[in-house]
């Protein structure tokens, strides 16, 4: 269940930094079309070193999710985004 948990909070994020940049790119405030930023415009990958860092650093931090967070690391190394000007692309390498 726990691992879910994660799994669900993570794509969560995914989908609120997409729809953070959605709105950002759409501003209704302002009439003229906002530019994409192209530091964006790129493939994205986890980082394995910064996340266990990151994650050892929570206030969460447990033995649970230090037992959990090699596989939840492996599942998501297998997805790469990419932004494009009006979408977010994700691409699973995984291979079977």
């Amino acid at each position: 269940m726990f691992k879910n948990i994660i799994k669900i909070m993570c794509l969560l994020s995914v989908i609120g930094t997409a729809e953070n940049l959605h709105a950002q790119i759409n501003q209704e405030s302002n009439p003229v079309e906002a530019e994409f930023p192209t530091e964006l415009e790129t493939t994205w990958e986890l980082d394995e070193a910064a996340s266990i860092e990151y994650a050892k650093r929570s206030v969460y931090w447990n033995d649970n999710i230090a037992k959990l967070l090699p596989k939840l690391i492996a599942t998501n190394k297998q997805i790469k985004y990419r932004f494009n000007e009006n979408e977010l692309v994700s691409e699973c390498t995984r291979r079977h």
